[in-house]
């Protein structure tokens, strides 16, 4: 597919999931009840039976119509599936080659709960061993900030340019971090235009904020560079409780909660805007082996609070790892794709395979309507081959609007989404359409060849007496 090496981390992940597979699983014997026994039950041999006593044939083309209908549609339907799966593969490719915009291979950090409740001078005594941590052997620089690149937490809120008088502000979505001082160079994400947050920006001062590249472009699309420093934004889910911020810089792009989120993103500084829930965060020097970073973090993690009950992630609120790391944080994402990738793969295949059990069925009763036909070709010299071949091509006759218009439904759902996958789409994505379209055309071939291949052995003769 590409020239890329399979990177150590794919192979790290493509592993058989338990759960999935019984999800996918469960999904699929749903999806089969709805879509895939009518054609299996309608054509048991009884009916094909009867089918053969209908003298023109034209009753069993007629009950024939609804199976030809449900086979296209299951295809419609699975073909979609088998190509975002190829596509959600890709992705696992793309994350664990791509450039995430921070120092992901430095990058260690703890989940803390800062409860001034239940820890006295919570505030004060975070901060007091995040500097003993900066100061610590083998680390290069320290932070806190309330969430993670790939964290798998939604932190949406709406930002828009304050507007003009009488102008009715253009919201659009963002995602928001709280961070420390000192964020940006200890994630070794670019400061691209402007300053980053400094001691001044407290409680009682001017709220400020940093936006990423992404939200720059959106904001002020036709703006020069640098000319978003200064402008002033209005940031809030309600109305009531709105702020103005000044923008005071511009970051590079880094991912969100996931690789396939959008970019659009705020920084903002953590003394103005706190949070209970923090991640200490280090970044190692050059050469530093990862179990010494991990153990200086339990220790700086212990100094805080010997007790500490880390908060999860997701909507499953599924604990983080003790020390969360940046290898950590893109494995986690590849495994989200590849889950992805399983659970329409599992629902495609099993789908097409129901599809090929009703196609059975139909091309069973259309060779048993056209017996006479077939034999009437043969006995004027046609061979068998091309009996078979034009059976197999009423196949794909029946198949094709079914590919086709999955192919369609894919295409328009993932021109309508792309902008919010996160990832841009490679030429997989193409080889995926054309692989999907030929798995769908493969299975409805095979699945046809027993009954053609009957159709394509009738005896003349015996044909003749039968009728």
């Amino acid at each position: 597919m590409t020239d890329d090496p399979l990177p150590p981390q794919v192979q790290e992940v493509l592993k058989v999931n338990l759960p999935t597979v019984g999800y996918g699983v469960g999904l699929c014997f749903i999806t089969s009840f709805v879509f895939g026994l009518l054609p299996a039950v309608r054509f048991r041999r009884p009916v094909m039976i009867s089918a053969l006593k209908d003298e023109a044939g034209a009753g069993g083309r007629r009950a024939g119509r609804v199976q030809r209908v449900t086979a296209a549609l299951q295809v419609a339907i699975a073909v979609p599936l088998i190509v975002l799966s190829g596509i959600s593969l890709d992705r696992v490719r793309s994350t664990a080659t791509a450039d995430l915009g921070f120092a992901e291979d430095l990058l260690f950090a703890v989940p803390l709960k800062v409860d001034d409740a239940k820890i006295a001078n919570a505030d004060s005594r975070i901060r007091h061993v995040r500097d003993d941590l900066a100061r610590a052997k083998g680390v290069a620089a320290a932070t806190l900030a309330d969430g993670l690149p790939l964290d798998n937490r939604d932190r949406g809120a709406r930002t828009a340019l304050q507007p003009e008088v009488n102008e009715a502000p253009k919201f659009v979505q963002v995602h928001v971090t709280r961070v420390d001082n000192d964020y940006l160079n200890t994630m070794g994400i670019p400061l691209l235009r402007g300053r980053v947050f400094a001691a001044d920006d407290r409680p009682g001062t001017e709220p400020v904020t940093i936006i990423s590249k992404t939200l720059a472009e959106k904001l002020f699309p036709n703006a020069e560079a640098g000319q978003e420093v200064g402008k002033r934004l209005i940031f809030g889910n309600d109305e009531k409780t709105t702020q103005t911020l000044t923008v005071v810089g511009v970051s590079s792009d880094f991912p969100t909660a996931q690789m396939d989120t959008p970019r659009e993103q705020l920084l903002l500084p953590l003394a103005q805007q706190p949070s209970q829930e923090l991640f200490l965060i280090a970044r190692s020097t050059l050469g530093e082996p990862p179990p010494r970073l991990t153990a200086t973090l339990e220790n700086a993690e212990r100094d805080f609070n010997p007790e500490n009950r880390a908060f999860g992630f997701g909507d499953d609120g599924a604990a983080y790892p003790a020390v969360v790391t940046g290898v950590w944080l893109r494995k986690n994402s590849m495994d989200g794709f590849l889950r992805g990738a399983a659970v329409t793969g599992i629902a495609g295949s099993v789908i097409l395979t129901l599809s090929a059990l009703g196609i059975y069925g139909v091309v069973g009763l259309m060779v048993a309507t056209r017996t006479r036909e077939l034999a009437v070709r043969v006995a004027l010299g046609a061979s068998r081959r091309r009996v078979l071949g034009m059976v197999l091509f009423d196949v794909v006759k029946l198949v094709l609007p079914g590919v086709v218009v999955g192919l369609i439904l894919t295409a328009a759902f993932i021109r309508l989404n792309g902008e919010k996958m996160g990832i841009p789409l490679s030429n997989v994505e193409y080889l995926s359409y054309v692989a999907g379209a030929a798995v769908a055309l493969l299975v409805a071939v095979v699945a046809s060849l027993a009954p053609a291949r009957r159709g394509a052995s009738v005896q003349p003769m015996v044909a003749m007496r039968s009728e």
